[in-house]
C-alpha cells in the first residue's frame, strides 16, 4: 500500500532527520487508510552506535501509541461536536 503525507508531514521527517545527523533516527507515523497526517519523533536510544543502528525503548514506543490514541479521541469528540452542533 503506498501512503499520502498530507502538508508539513514530509517536512517534518526532513527536520527530524537533519535535527539528528548523522545519527540514525526513527519516528512514527500517524494516520489512516494510507493518509499519513501527523509524525512523532522518537529518541534514538541504542548504545551500539547511533550513526549505524537504532533503539526504540519500549516506553517510547508506549508513548507513541499513547499519543495517537489521545489524538484520535479528541478528532472524534470534535467531528461528534461539530455534527450536534449543526443539526
Amino acid at each position: 500500500m503506498a501512503l499520502s503525507l498530507q502538508p508539513g508531514v514530509a517536512e517534518a521527517i526532513r527536520a527530524h532527520g537533519a535535527e539528528t545527523y548523522p545519527n540514525e533516527c526513527c519516528g512514527a507515523l500517524y494516520g489512516r487508510d494510507g493518509v499519513v497526517t501527523a509524525t512523532y519523533a522518537l529518541p534514538n536510544t541504542t548504545e551500539e552506535g547511533p550513526r549505524r543502528r537504532f533503539l526504540v525503548r519500549p516506553q517510547d514506543y508506549r508513548d507513541a501509541e499513547r499519543r495517537e490514541h489521545t489524538a484520535h479521541c479528541r478528532r472524534g469528540l470534535s467531528r461528534r461536536r461539530q455534527r450536534a452542533r449543526s443539526a
